[in-house]
């Protein structure tokens, strides 16, 4: 109570009311340079090096529509009622009062809980300063059953539970639940191994399933897993970066698909032809560090006119696979750098039929001369070039910007070359 009273002192002026119902997007460091100490809450546990947020403040920002907060705590404290649609909480611990409150926020639209894993390793590795953040973690923090709250948002379109630790299957029948879910994370410590349940989002079209490097043991995304996840064909974009998978069989029926995204699988070194054939929609496609084989893909590719987007970064491409890439004139950004790439100048020189390129992965190629360089000066709409780490290039940036007047970066060994003249 005496920080809403102390709050109300500061902020009351006819201006300054009027400077906060402005105030429509607000984060963590603009609510402590705006509110000061009022921004804080006590909580008891003081060892926590993260502030405790008052909630309270917020009262005062009638008109706020997006929130984003960041490393600190939730405790003991209450969302108010706010016309907020978006709501982003990044490394936020925060217990089950704090998030029985968010059925005040009634217009949510988009929401995101992003834990960050260091910090969740150490309340969680016994060290004696934490027992009381250890304590807290065990008895109080939100579980599955509490994303029961979600359903009372009828117009939450986007969910990204990226970090969620207790992601399972059981997680995805809370979720299957949110009729009007078009966009979903739920990368990172994935324990699911059955999306069957997500079918029943008819409106459904991106799902992200990242893991990361830390997630060795928790991401259960395997060949057998997909079979149930090829049944969601309203999907338009499907992120399966880092997983463990072998094949992309079992998602030949997601024919809507126009963005597909499988960087470092690592254990993908073949790839079915026949079942990309099929993806007459995709426009974007990334393949970076995968092991398969250039031969089918490149022949697949060659037809696929429609994409913009390509990356096959750390792939063995040699010149005859850029020659059929040559066909694919809608392309913006193509990225083909690998420090064990094969082709050479002869191989740049097809790409010349690239005329929309804007972006130019090149980086660590070692075969590549500044002959090969000079073929690309027909790209007249290109605005970035990456040749990071090509060791056989002697490039004279002044002369490249003036044959290639569009150019705004290069990229070269340890240095960006920005709009050199």
């Amino acid at each position: 109570m005496e920080q809403v009273c102390a709050l109300s002192e500061n902020f009351s002026s006819p201006s300054e009311n009027k400077a906060l119902s402005s105030i429509t997007t607000l984060n963590s460091k603009d609510m402590f340079k705006f509110f000061g100490k009022a921004a804080y809450a006590e909580h008891k546990h003081t060892r926590d090096t993260q502030p405790n947020i008052n909630l309270t403040v917020l009262e005062t920002l009638p008109n706020l529509t997006s929130l984003e907060l960041n490393t600190c705590c939730l405790f003991n404290v209450y969302f108010p009622p706010l016309p907020l649609k978006k709501l982003v909480l990044n490394n936020v611990f925060f217990d089950k009062t704090a998030f029985a409150s968010l059925l005040n926020l009634t217009e949510i639209e988009e929401f995101s809980v992003n834990l960050i894993y260091s910090n969740v390793k150490f309340i969680l590795s016994g060290d004696t300063r934490c027992e009381e953040a250890s304590y807290v973690w065990e008895t109080r923090f939100p579980k599955n059953e509490h994303l029961l709250i979600l359903a009372e948002w009828p117009n939450l379109h986007t969910l990204d539970l990226s970090w969620w630790f207790n992601n399972s299957n059981e997680t995805i029948e809370y979720i299957s639940k949110l009729s009007n879910l078009t966009s979903l994370n739920l990368s990172s410590r994935t324990k699911i191994s059955n999306f069957a349940s997500l079918s029943k989002l008819t409106k459904l079209t991106s799902l992200t399933l990242r893991k990361t490097l830390c997630d060795h043991n928790y991401n259960l995304m395997r060949d057998e897993t997909l079979v149930t996840l090829g049944k969601l064909t309203t999907l338009t974009h499907l992120d399966l970066s880092h997983c463990s998978i072998t094949t992309i069989l079992p998602l030949q029926d997601m024919t809507n698909l126009t963005s597909l995204i499988v960087d470092d699988c690592d254990f993908l070194r073949g790839i079915n032809v026949t079942c990309l054939i099929r993806f007459n929609n995709l426009t974007y496609l990334s393949m970076n560090n995968t092991f398969i084989n250039c031969n089918n893909l490149t022949t697949f590719l060659r037809d696929k006119s429609q994409l913009t987007t390509l990356n096959l970064g750390n792939i063995s491409l040699g010149d005859e696979h850029l020659e059929m890439l040559a066909n694919l004139t809608n392309l913006s950004r193509l990225d083909i750098s690998a420090s064990t790439s094969y082709y050479g100048d002869l191989g740049l020189s097809f790409l010349v039929k690239l005329i929309n390129l804007n972006i130019l992965l090149l980086d660590h190629n070692l075969n590549i001369t500044n002959s090969g360089i000079a073929y690309l000066t027909s790209l007249q709409q290109l605005t970035q070039l990456g040749v990071y780490g090509c060791d056989r290039l002697n490039l004279c940036l002044n002369c490249l910007k003036t044959k290639i007047p569009s150019l705004k970066e290069v990229h070269i060994r340890s240095i960006d070359c920005i709009n050199q003249s």
